[in-house]
């Protein structure tokens, strides 16, 4: 116990090195899951496929003069233009339900519905009467 100048007595609260380390992982592991939570549902950048052009592969897309490169680059476009649409519907549908401060999107996951267990036999004890009750 410590005293201090006005003469009130103060118990000191003492820990071991365990039990601060265990607390410094949980407080850590708390700040990694709700950095998670926040970043789970933030698009991931699209990685470039072409590292080098085409032509010095030795791969031509242009047959006479129709260039396929630019075809391929087209519904390489529109199908990233469905994803993002995709990820636009999810995420105005998850924004209803999700009670998460987060950025909403297609991994936010439904707050569970309620109970799986069968509770008839539970109503049955609380729908008896006191002295049933008091005999059993």
């Amino acid at each position: 116990a410590v005293v201090d100048l006005n003469g009130v007595r103060y118990d000191m609260v003492v820990t071991s090195a365990a039990a601060f380390d265990f607390a410094r992982k949980l407080c850590d592991e708390y700040d990694r899951r709700k950095k998670e939570e926040k970043t789970m549902n933030l698009p991931k950048e699209e990685k470039q496929t072409k590292t080098k052009n085409d032509t010095e592969n030795g791969i031509s897309r242009k047959v006479t003069q129709i260039d396929y490169a630019k075809h391929e680059d087209t519904v390489k476009e529109l199908d990233r233009q469905e994803k993002e649409q995709e990820y636009e519907r999810k995420k105005r549908e998850a924004a209803q339900w999700c009670t998460l401060d987060h950025e909403h999107g297609p991994n936010c996951q439904r707050p569970p519905t309620g109970c799986s267990q069968d509770h008839a036999r539970e109503w049955q004890i609380y729908e008896r009467s006191t002295e049933e009750k008091i005999a059993a």
